[in-house]
This record gives structure tokens, C-alpha cells and sequence, in this order.
């Protein structure tokens, strides 16, 4: 005898499905205002910060203000202007002579195409009026003068005399 065994078979139909766009998720979900906070105003800048940076420039100065702030005397301030426009003359020079012997190169280092060549002249009194503030230290004496009455000022609002006195002698 032969038996049958039964056994039942899952068919799975699959049709052609299209595909569909991939949709991002939206977050949907109630979220707080985002706030933004204000700016804080800056405060204003203290009074005392061009004096502080008179002092630096006076006591710090860089290779351009160096000229204002040397204590020269008179010869000197008629001779110093003179070199440097000669300095400069002979840069200028060089310059139109690095030019003329190799353009190519001329650009790879100066980064010109071709040399600009100064007014002298404007030069000249632009050094003049600029080594005149040194004479016999005028501008580095101005600037003191007002740095020291500066930390005057502030040491009477603050109350900070010699030991514990103001400068009107009060305690």
C-alpha cells in the first residue's frame, strides 16, 4: 500500500513591483523656538587706550615709527631724510637694473611686471616731515607728557595717592 503523504506547498506570488523614492524622514515632532541670544553691547572703549598705545609706540616702536620717536639733534634731522631717499634711490635703481637683465625672474621675485618707480621728491619731504618730530625728542616728549597726565588723572578718580593720600592731600 502506498500512502500519500500530503504536504502542502507555500507558494509565493511576487509581482513586479516599481520602486519607489527613497523619502526622507521627516521630523515632525514640535520643537521650542530656537532663540537667539542678543548681542551684549561692547562696552566703550576706556579713555586710557590711545595712552597706552602712545606708550607702546613710544617705548615699542616699529621699524616705520622709529624715525618720530629718536631723540636727533638738528644736523641730524637735515641729514637723515637725505639717506633715506638715498636708500630708497638705490632700491629703485636696483630694482630697474634686475628688470632690464631678466624680466622672468624679475617677476618671480618681485611679483610685478614691471618696476614702479617712486616720487622722490614726495618721498624726500615725507622723510623730512617725519624725522622732524625727532628733533631734540619733541614727539616722544609730547607723548610722555601725556601718558604722565594721564596715570595722574586716573590715580586722583581712583583715589590712589601716595600711601593712601589723593593728590589734594585727603585721605
Amino acid at each position: 500500500m502506498a500512502t500519500k503523504m500530503a504536504t502542502k506547498r507555500k507558494t509565493i506570488v511576487t509581482d513586479e513591483l516599481e520602486e519607489e523614492p527613497i523619502k526622507p524622514k521627516l521630523d515632525l515632532r514640535r520643537k521650542k523656538a530656537h532663540t537667539e541670544e542678543e548681542p551684549v553691547p561692547e562696552s566703550p572703549a576706556p579713555v586710557s587706550s590711545p595712552i597706552e598705545k602712545a606708550l607702546d609706540l613710544a617705548f615699542n616702536p616699529s621699524r616705520e615709527k622709529l624715525p618720530e620717536v629718536t631723540i636727533i639733534d638738528r644736523m641730524q634731522g637735515r641729514l637723515f631724510p637725505v639717506i633715506d631717499v638715498l636708500n630708497i634711490m638705490w632700491a629703485d635703481v636696483l630694482e630697474v637694473a634686475h628688470y632690464r637683465q631678466d624680466k622672468d625672474e624679475y617677476r618671480r621675485v618681485f611679483r610685478r611686471s614691471k618696476p614702479v618707480s617712486l616720487n622722490w621728491l614726495a618721498e624726500l619731504l615725507f622723510h623730512t616731515a617725519q624725522w622732524q618730530k625727532s628733533v631734540q625728542g619733541t614727539n616722544l616728549t609730547k607723548i610722555t607728557d601725556i601718558a604722565l597726565a594721564e596715570v595722574e588723572t586716573r590715580a586722583g578718580d581712583e583715589g590712589e595717592g601716595i600711601g593712601g593720600v589723593d593728590a589734594w592731600g585727603k585721605e
